[in-house]
C-alpha cells in the first residue's frame, strides 16, 4: 500500500511539473511576441488583438496597452497560446507558430509539448469563446528525400552544385577570391616567397525545404489571412580543409525544387555527402632562349602542370617570364589555367616591387 502511494505521488508530481511553463520559456515568447506585435505582419497583430479582446479589453487604447504589456500579463499569454493551439494542425505546425516569431527551437518545442498535453485533456471546441474555422491546413510533416524519390533529379542537382562551384573558382578575379576566401593574390605570394597555395577542402551539404505557411482563419467577426511561406534551410559542413566556415559553399548554394502530389506541394531534402574542391595556385619564373625552355624550379610542379606549361611555352617568344598557373578540380571536373607575363623593365603591368622581387631569381636563369 505504501509503495502504491509513493508511485501515485511521483506520477502526480510529474504531471503537475509537465503542465507548467518555465519563466525562461515565457520570457522568450513574450520578448519575441512584443517585437512581432510592433514590427511584424498584420496576421500576428490580429491574433494578438483577439487574445486581448478575449480577456476583456474593448477600446483601442486597452488593446494596445494590454498587448504591449504582454510580458507582465500571464493571463494574456495563456489566451494567446489557446488561440494558436485552436488553429489546428499537427505538432510541427504548432511548433512553427512559435519558432517562426523568433523563439529558440528548444523553447518552442517545450511550449508545444505543454499545449498538447494541456489541451488534449479538454474538449478542443471549448478552447476559445469564438468559433474558429481552419479553412486551409498546409501539410508540412511529409518530406521526400530527392535521391530516394528521383535519382535523375538528384544527379542533375549534384551536377548543378559542382558546376556552380567550378565556374565561380574559374571566373572570379583574384581580388574577389582574396576577399571572399582569403586566397592570396600573386603579388602577395611573390613577396612572401610562397610559390604554391593550395585550397583543398571537402564539404558535406544538406538542403531542406520547410513549409512555414499559416492557414487562413475565419472567426465570427474577422478573417485572418494566411500566408504562403516556403523556405529552404541549408546546412554546410567542412569535413576536411581550411575553409572551416564553408564560405565557398555559402557563396555557391543552390535551390532545390518541391514536388507536387495530388494537388499538394510536398517538401523535399537533398544531401551531397562529399564535395571535394581543389584550387591550386602557384607561379614559376622561366626563360625562353634559342627554343630552350628553362624553368626556375620545376621540382615544385606536378607533372601535369609542368607538361602544360612547357606546351604553352612553345607559343611564346624568347625572353624572361613570370608564369602563373591555377589548377581547379571540383568533384573530378578539372581545368588548368596558365598565364605568361614577360618580365621587362618597361612593363607597366608589373610594378617596381615585382621586378625587384624577381630580379635575383632571374639572374640565375640568364
Amino acid at each position: 500500500m505504501k509503495t502504491k502511494l509513493i508511485l501515485l505521488l511521483i506520477i502526480f508530481s510529474f504531471k503537475c511539473y509537465s503542465q507548467t511553463i518555465s519563466k525562461q520559456i515565457r520570457n522568450d515568447f513574450c520578448k519575441n511576441a512584443l517585437f512581432q506585435y510592433k514590427y511584424g505582419n498584420d496576421t500576428f497583430k490580429a491574433v494578438m488583438n483577439m487574445a486581448v479582446r478575449n480577456i476583456g479589453a474593448n477600446t483601442l487604447e486597452e488593446l494596445v496597452g494590454s498587448a504591449e504589456n504582454i510580458c507582465y500579463n500571464t493571463k494574456l499569454q495563456n489566451e494567446f497560446f489557446k488561440i494558436v493551439y485552436s488553429f489546428g494542425g499537427n505538432r510541427d505546425m504548432i511548433f512553427m507558430q512559435f519558432h517562426s516569431i523568433g523563439m529558440k527551437a528548444e523553447n518552442a518545442s517545450k511550449l508545444t509539448d505543454y499545449l498538447e498535453e494541456k489541451f488534449n485533456q479538454t474538449n478542443k471546441k471549448d478552447i476559445t469563446k469564438e468559433k474558429v474555422i481552419v479553412e486551409k491546413e498546409t501539410e508540412i510533416s511529409k518530406s521526400y528525400n530527392i535521391k530516394e524519390k528521383d535519382i535523375n533529379l538528384y544527379n542533375e542537382l549534384v551536377e548543378e552544385q559542382k558546376n556552380k562551384i567550378f565556374e565561380y573558382l574559374k571566373n572570379t578575379n583574384e581580388n574577389q577570391l582574396k576577399f571572399k576566401l582569403e586566397i592570396p593574390i600573386y603579388q602577395k605570394m611573390i613577396s612572401d616567397k610562397m610559390s604554391i597555395y593550395n585550397f583543398d577542402n571537402t564539404y558535406k551539404v544538406s538542403y531542406k525545404k520547410n513549409d512555414y505557411s499559416r492557414p487562413t482563419v475565419t472567426t465570427e467577426k474577422v478573417v485572418y489571412a494566411g500566408s504562403n511561406n516556403i523556405q529552404q534551410i541549408n546546412n554546410f559542413e567542412n569535413l576536411e580543409g581550411s575553409d572551416k566556415e564553408s564560405k565557398l559553399i555559402n557563396i555557391n548554394q543552390i535551390s532545390i525544387p518541391t514536388f507536387t502530389e495530388n494537388g499538394k506541394e510536398i517538401m523535399t531534402e537533398l544531401t551531397i555527402d562529399s564535395i571535394r574542391t581543389i584550387y591550386k595556385k602557384g607561379y614559376v619564373f622561366a626563360k625562353i632562349k634559342k627554343k630552350q625552355f628553362i624553368l626556375e624550379d620545376s621540382s615544385i610542379l606536378e607533372k601535369n602542370i609542368e607538361n602544360e606549361i612547357k606546351s604553352k611555352m612553345q607559343q611564346q617568344k624568347k625572353g624572361n617570364y613570370l608564369i602563373g598557373y591555377i589548377y581547379i578540380n571540383v568533384m573530378g571536373k578539372e581545368d588548368l589555367i596558365v598565364n605568361f607575363e614577360e618580365l621587362k623593365k618597361d612593363n607597366s603591368v608589373l610594378n617596381k616591387f615585382l621586378l625587384k622581387s624577381s630580379y635575383s631569381i632571374m639572374r640565375s636563369l640568364l
